[in-house]
């Protein structure tokens, strides 16, 4: 089986955080005996040109191989624009690819914009059948996508073989929003490298250990985390909190946490490497996950995967992950209940066992499981 994953964003020079978990996949696609072939066309905003020294790369990683093509978009206003420039550098891609390394049996995409609206048409004169796997937060927002977009993922979706979606709440919205036949959607959640995230060792601390992972965006409601966690040191427990992520909120962020009366108990980390996350995780009693939205839930399931009981917001992805023995579960964008299913946690946090949840977390998310799911399709 010759395979061609084909992301709409990817680690590369530029961005070497950008997809981690695409590139992850990729290899684990590899590790199962696939032959895989990684082809990632990449836009990005006009402020990273300078930071772009090779527009083409071809594989960095020797284990994997993969060709990068980086652009910028000239067009930040145009999206009609801004796609069909990105098509034609997708396009040009693709057939370097096939002329070098012959035909595929079928290609990966990972997310319908841009990637599997640019190439569906070329996919479909060549009769090479392809996949898309959805993750985007869009598809649970009232008006996530713009017109002209929802109709490059409709003809994207109708010449589709199957469609990946990572939760149940995602997979809903997809058949609702786009009508598609429900047996053509298939459930694979995303998973977990459990060579990687391992158990965390007994923590011997008797301050308790906050965590929560994410970008500082918006839709993470960090500013309700740390009010949640600012309750929790009023009530008289003591307790840090470790937030590890960047984003375009982190400058209100800092300025939250310096207008508490205990700032040194909130430690605002930055972007990390996979192992310092686990570095932090292996310290953490509690993990917090306080989204309005979330397609899945990555850093949820790497916490679990440390043993670690977590508080989520019933915001999608949480809904499928969390287990009555494995965490708590709240209604979203409100302090008044996350606060509460944190105290719930604090005050059960020996009914949770760490094996259990670790256990419990690969045999639902392990590297096998979207392995196995993945070739009973491909």
């Amino acid at each position: 089986m010759k395979l061609f994953v084909i992301p709409s964003w990817y680690p590369s020079k530029t961005c070497p955080e950008s997809g981690l978990f695409f590139k992850d996949r990729a290899m684990l696609l590899r590790e199962a005996g696939i032959d895989v072939l990684v082809l990632a066309p990449i836009l990005h905003s006009f402020r990273k040109i300078l930071k772009i020294r090779q527009m083409n790369t071809t594989n960095p990683n020797p284990e994997l191989r993969t060709i990068i093509n980086e652009q910028v978009n000239i067009f930040p206003k145009n999206e009609k624009l801004a796609f069909y420039r990105y098509q034609k550098r997708a396009i040009n891609l693709f057939n370097q690819a096939i002329k070098k390394y012959g035909k595929p049996d079928m290609v990966f995409f990972n997310s319908s914009i841009w990637a599997g609206a640019a190439l569906y048409k070329n996919l479909n004169d060549e009769k090479i059948p392809f996949i898309v796997s959805e993750h985007l937060k869009e598809f649970l927002m009232p008006q996530g996508f713009s017109n002209f977009n929802k109709k490059l993922i409709q003809k994207t979706y109708d010449s589709s073989y199957k469609i990946i979606a990572t939760s149940t709440a995602l997979k809903k919205s997809i058949i609702k929003r786009f009508k598609i036949n429900e047996n053509k959607i298939i459930l694979v959640p995303n998973p977990v490298n459990e060579d990687f995230f391992t158990l965390k060792p007994p923590s011997k601390n008797k301050r308790l250990s906050f965590a929560s992972v994410g970008l500082l965006r918006p839709e993470k409601n960090f500013d309700l985390i740390i009010k949640a966690f600012d309750k929790i040191l009023k009530s008289g427990i003591d307790a840090t909190l470790n937030i590890v992520g960047d984003g375009p909120l982190e400058a209100q962020i800092k300025k939250q946490i310096n207008l508490l009366g205990n700032p040194n108990r909130i430690k605002l980390w930055g972007y990390l490497q996979p192992n310092q996350v686990v570095e932090v995780l292996h310290k953490t009693d509690i993990f917090i996950v306080g989204s309005s939205i979330e397609t899945f839930g990555v850093s949820l399931v790497e916490a679990q995967a440390c043993g670690i009981p977590s508080v989520a917001t019933k915001c999608g992805g949480p809904n499928d992950i969390i287990l009555k023995d494995t965490g708590v579960l709240v209604q979203p964008n409100s302090e008044f209940y996350l606060h509460g299913g944190i105290m719930q946690l604090i005050k059960k946090i020996d009914y949770y066992d760490s094996e259990n949840i670790r256990k419990k977390t690969i045999e639902r998310f392990g590297k096998n499981i979207y392995t196995n799911s993945l070739k009973k399709i491909i």
